[in-house]
C-alpha cells in the first residue's frame, strides 16, 4: 500500500515543478512587455549632439562585420573606454538597420527589457516563494518592475550612447544569478563559478563598471548566504580565506579592467590631478552622491542630464547636508544590523555598486548622473519587493491593499518615465529640460547653442552661446562654438576674438587655429547689424557647429 501510494510521487513532484517554471515565465515576460511600454516614446529619438556623434553617428570603425572592424573593437579604447562587446552590439545593429537610429534605441529597449526579466529572477532567488508560497512571484515582479520603469532607469535606455549600461547589467544580474545558485553547491568545487565567471567577463567587456562584483559577492557571502560570520576578522578565518580564494579570478579580472580604464581615462585627460582636487573635495563628493541616488530614487523629480557641483568648496551646504544624511543613514543601518540585517546588506551593496563612480575618482564635469543609478539602485528594488512580500503573507485585506498600492506606486513611476524618455527626443529638447533644472548651467547653454546652430537658428544659438561663455569663460571649447556661429552671421571680427581667447586658453585646440585661419581668410562683408548673409556664406557654412566639451578643473583654474 505505501509503495503504491508512493509510485506517483516523483511525477507529481515533476508536474508541480514544471507548473512553477511556467509560472515564474509568465510573470518574467509580464515584467518585459510592461517594462518595454514605459521606453516606447524612445523609439522616434535620433542621435544627440551629446556623445553620440563620437560614440555613434561620426564613428565609421565599428561599421562592420569583418576582421578589420573586429580588431579595432577588440584593441581600441575609445575615448578611454575598453567596451568590445559594446562595440559589437552597435556593429550587428549596423548590420541590420544601417544608422538608422530606430534600430540603435529599439536594441537599447530590448536589452533593458531582459534585464528586467533577469532581475525578476534574481529576485525570486533571493525572497523566495514566501511563508504561503504565494507571495514571491509578485514580490519578485515589483521589484524588477520598480528597477526598470524607474524614471533613473531613462539615460542609460533611451540614450543611444549609454549601450553599454544596459549590456552590462544584464550579464552582471546573470554573474551574480548564478553565483547564488552556485554558492551552496560545496561538494562541486570551483568548477560551480565557471559560469558565473563567464557572465562577469561578459559584463567587464560591456561596461568597466562591472569591477565591482567581487565586492558584491563577498558581501552576498554573509548575508543572506550565511557562508561568513558578521563578525571581525571573518575575512581571516579558514573559511574567509576559502570564500576569498575562490574569487581570485574575479578578483584578478576586476583589477586589469580597473587600470584599463584608468589609464585610458588618463589617457583622454579626463581624470583630475590631487592638486586639482584633492581629499577633502573626493569625500565631499562621495558623500554627497551617496545620498543623492537614495533621494532621487525616493522621488525622482527635476532629473538632468548633467548635475554640476553645487559649490567649489566641499565644506559648502549642499555637501554638509547630503553627507551628514549619508553617514546617519550608515549609522541607522549599522545600528539595525541584528534586527534588520537586509537593510545593512543592501546599503553595503549600494556602496560597493556605486565606489567606481561616487567620487574618489572623479571624471568630468558632473558630480552625479542618473546612469550611475542603473546598477547601484538594484539591491533597494529587491529590498522593496521584500517589504512587500511581508503584506502580502499576512494575507487578507493587507494583501488586496499592498497589491493596490504597489501597481500604482510603478503606474504614476512608469508615467514620469514615458515623460522622462521624451526628454531624450532631441538635443534641442535634452538641453531646455537641463535649463529648467538649473537656469545658470553653462554646458546646456552651450550645447542647447550648439544644437540651435545645427538647426539655423543661429540668432538664438548666439544669445545661449554667449551666456555659456559668461558662466564659463575659462572654457576654450566653449568660446570655439561661439566663434563658429558668429562667423556664420557673417560677424568675422568677433569669431576671430572668440578664436584667439579659445587659444590663449588652450594652445593645443586645433580646432580653434583652423577656425581662426579660416575666419582671418574671408574678406569682410561690411553689411552692419543688418546680418545679411554674404556672398561668402558658403566658405562660413564650412567652419563647423562644434560640440561642447566642458574643460577639467585643472583647466578652469588655469
Amino acid at each position: 500500500m505505501n509503495a503504491a501510494a508512493a509510485c506517483p510521487r516523483p511525477a507529481l513532484l515533476a508536474r508541480a515543478c514544471r507548473l512553477r517554471l511556467t509560472r515564474a515565465a509568465a510573470f518574467a515576460l509580464a515584467v518585459a512587455a510592461a517594462a518595454s511600454v514605459v521606453f516606447l516614446p524612445a523609439l522616434a529619438g535620433g542621435f544627440l549632439s551629446w556623445d553620440d556623434g563620437m560614440w555613434v553617428f561620426d564613428n565609421p570603425h565599428f561599421r562592420g562585420l569583418d576582421w578589420s572592424h573586429l580588431r579595432w573593437m577588440v584593441s581600441s579604447r575609445w575615448f578611454g573606454m575598453y567596451m568590445p562587446l559594446s562595440w559589437l552590439s552597435y556593429a550587428v545593429d549596423h548590420a541590420l538597420w544601417g544608422m538608422d537610429p530606430f534600430g540603435y534605441h529599439l536594441t537599447n529597449i530590448v536589452i533593458h527589457c531582459a534585464s528586467a526579466a533577469a532581475v525578476f529572477f534574481l529576485a525570486l532567488r533571493l525572497l523566495g516563494p514566501g511563508t504561503d508560497g504565494r507571495s514571491g512571484l509578485p514580490a519578485a515582479a515589483f521589484s524588477a518592475l520598480l528597477f526598470a520603469v524607474h524614471p533613473l532607469r531613462a539615460e542609460s535606455v533611451a540614450w543611444i550612447s549609454e549601450r553599454r549600461d544596459v549590456l552590462s547589467l544584464f550579464f552582471y544580474v546573470l554573474c551574480v544569478h548564478l553565483y547564488l545558485e552556485a554558492a551552496p553547491q560545496e561538494h562541486r568545487g570551483w568548477r560551480r563559478f565557471i559560469w558565473s565567471f563567464a557572465a562577469f567577463g561578459l559584463s567587464l567587456l560591456s561596461k568597466g563598471m562591472a569591477v565591482t562584483a567581487p565586492v558584491v559577492l563577498l558581501i552576498l557571502d554573509f548575508y543572506p548566504l550565511s557562508r561568513l560570520r558578521p563578525a571581525p576578522g571573518a575575512l581571516f578565518s579558514p573559511e574567509g580565506l576559502r570564500v576569498l580564494a575562490e574569487k581570485a579570478p574575479f578578483i584578478a579580472a576586476a583589477m586589469v579592467f580597473a587600470v584599463l580604464g584608468w589609464t585610458g581615462q588618463q589617457g583622454v585627460g579626463s581624470t583630475m590631478t590631487f592638486a586639482s582636487y584633492g581629499i577633502i573635495q573626493r569625500l565631499a563628493q562621495a558623500l554627497y552622491g551617496a545620498t543623492f541616488y537614495v533621494e532621487k530614487t525616493l522621488l525622482p523629480l527635476n532629473l538632468s542630464p548633467l548635475y554640476l557641483h553645487p559649490s567649489p568648496n566641499g565644506f559648502s551646504f549642499p555637501y554638509l547636508a547630503k553627507g551628514a544624511v549619508s553617514i546617519a543613514l550608515t549609522a541607522l543601518f549599522i545600528g539595525l544590523r541584528c534586527r534588520w540585517p537586509a537593510g545593512l546588506a543592501a546599503w553595503a551593496l549600494y556602496l560597493a555598486i556605486l565606489s567606481p563612480v561616487v567620487g574618489f575618482f572623479p571624471f568630468g564635469p558632473q558630480i552625479t548622473a542618473d546612469r550611475y543609478s542603473y546598477v547601484s539602485c538594484l539591491p533597494w528594488a529587491i529590498l522593496a519587493g521584500a517589504g512587500l512580500m511581508r503584506l502580502l503573507d499576512r494575507g487578507g485585506r493587507i494583501r488586496v491593499r499592498a497589491l493596490t498600492a504597489a501597481a500604482a506606486l510603478l503606474l504614476v513611476l512608469g508615467g514620469l518615465t514615458w515623460q522622462q524618455t521624451k526628454v531624450w527626443h532631441d538635443s534641442e529638447t535634452l538641453w531646455r529640460q537641463a535649463l529648467k533644472v538649473q537656469e545658470d548651467h553653462p554646458v546646456a547653454h552651450g550645447n542647447l547653442g550648439v544644437a540651435l546652430a545645427q538647426q539655423g537658428r543661429l540668432d538664438e544659438a548666439v544669445g545661449h552661446l554667449r551666456r555659456s561663455v559668461e558662466l564659463s569663460p575659462f572654457d576654450a571649447m566653449s568660446r570655439n562654438n561661439l566663434g563658429c556661429t558668429l562667423a556664420r552671421l557673417g560677424e568675422l571680427e568677433q569669431a576671430a576674438r572668440q578664436f584667439r581667447e579659445a587659444l590663449r586658453l588652450r594652445p593645443s585646440l586645433a580646432e580653434a587655429r583652423r577656425n581662426l585661419e579660416k575666419a582671418l581668410a574671408l574678406p569682410q562683408p561690411g553689411y552692419g547689424p543688418s546680418r545679411k548673409r554674404p556672398d561668402n556664406a558658403r566658405k562660413l557654412e564650412r567652419l563647423p557647429a562644434g560640440g561642447v566639451k566642458v574643460s577639467s578643473p585643472e583647466v578652469e583654474k588655469k
